[in-house]
């Protein structure tokens, strides 16, 4: 594929990531579910997933093709899950 076709091609797999705790998790948990039921409309391979302390390693094995961050609160709003996915090279991706 040439890097036009890739930048087109529907994202095969979709991680949305929540915050794993703090005042807003109930919040996060809610904005997840929202977002995965909206994108289940059209895309079938969606995970949910807490951000902690295995976020990345899980992010490594399960290999998403984008990244919707829905982690409220401290560790969602501080620019941690940012600068963690610009790490591993999956920068916020938006559809």
């Amino acid at each position: 594929m040439n890097d036009v076709t890739e930048r087109n091609a529907l994202p095969a797999r979709i991680a949305i990531v929540t915050s794993a705790g703090g005042s807003e998790h109930a919040v996060s948990l809610r904005s997840a579910d929202n977002v995965c039921s909206a994108l289940q409309k059209s895309f079938a391979n969606i995970q949910i997933f807490p951000f902690d302390a295995d976020l990345e390693s899980s992010l490594l094995a399960w290999k998403p093709d984008v990244v919707f961050p829905v982690a409220h609160g401290a560790g969602g709003e501080s620019g941690a899950l940012q600068a963690l996915l610009d790490s591993m090279d999956k920068a916020t991706s938006f559809l």
